[in-house]
């Protein structure tokens, strides 16, 4: 095998070293190379291409020797799900002309009774808004007259005190 085609500087291989340590119940010095390590299976999840497992094509330990199988990986279905919004659109392209032709009346039907209700509450409010101006007009009115009746009585010295002795009540 030639040095420059081994497993560059995967941390995959050293995180299975690490797991295959902890599992085998010794501590492996990983720093002191070169070593020798024999799996009896390892489990590779790829999320970029379809492939469910790998195999060795031979033994020399060149990586150019893994071979992909055909799969179903569940890692790529995962990442490569589709959205909702794909979905949807999908969904709405195998409708019939007269489902869609239904839907867009029922939204159409759904925003009509909203705005005639919104329309009808705002109808509502406007009226009772107008009987509440018309009571508070009604007593800044009494209010207004009683004022003015106030200064014309004061104006004719209605209300004047000429005297006010010791002891007596006005």
């Amino acid at each position: 095998m030639r040095p420059g085609n081994a497993y560059k500087s995967c941390p995959l291989i050293a995180a299975a070293i690490a797991v295959v340590a902890l599992f085998a119940e010794h501590l492996t010095n990983v720093l002191r190379r070169p070593f020798t390590m024999t799996v009896q299976s390892i489990k590779v999840t790829d999320g970029s291409t379809n492939t469910s497992s790998y195999v060795y094509g031979d033994q020399t330990g060149d990586y150019t020797s893994i071979k992909a199988v055909a799969g179903e990986s569940a890692a790529y279905t995962v990442l490569n799900k589709q959205s909702t919004v794909q979905s949807a659109q999908q969904k709405w392209d195998g409708l019939s002309t007269g489902e869609k032709v239904g839907i867009a009346c029922g939204v159409v039907g759904f925003f009509a009774i909203g705005l005639i209700a919104f329309t009808a509450f705002c109808i509502v409010q406007r009226r009772a808004g107008r009987r509440e101006r018309a009571v508070a007009d009604n007593a800044w009115d009494q209010n207004n007259a009683e004022l003015m009746e106030y200064k014309t009585t004061m104006a004719k010295g209605g209300f004047a005190v000429s005297h006010i002795g010791h002891g007596e009540k006005f």
